[in-house]
């Protein structure tokens, strides 16, 4: 196969910047946010993901600092990223139905090893 190319996304740099701040051996809250706010795709997500059936509290999360503070630094990390990378799977063309496929499966495979890790024991991230 001369001539083909296999695309691999970059990293994308707000996840790797919330991946060296949630890293760090001291970090606030504020850190996070401070990170997140600058993008208001991921702001919007986050929120969103914060006042969702399986995050909702009994109040709303009307702030970002509240949207955090409810997640967790960590799943901000791991939404960030999730958003960040489904971007490439997006991109028109006439196999996009082909890339958003695995995407989707390999989305939905990561959450129910999260959901069962928590259920069994060991760290849901390692799942």
């Amino acid at each position: 196969m001369r001539g083909k190319h296999i695309v691999v996304p970059p990293y994308p740099a707000v996840a790797l910047k919330l991946h060296e701040v949630t890293n760090r051996p001291l970090f606030a809250i504020t850190d996070v946010v401070d990170v997140v706010q600058n993008d208001q795709t991921l702001t919007a997500t986050v929120l969103r993901a914060a006042n969702s059936a399986v995050f909702s509290g009994l109040s709303l999360a009307a702030t970002l600092q509240q949207a955090v503070s409810r997640l967790g630094a960590s799943e901000v990390a791991r939404i960030a990223l999730t958003a960040g990378l489904s971007e490439s799977t997006k991109a028109p063309g006439g196999l996009q139905a082909l890339r958003r496929q695995p995407w989707v499966e390999g989305v939905a495979s990561a959450a129910v090893s999260h959901a069962l890790a928590r259920l069994r024991g060991p760290r849901s991230a390692t799942a």
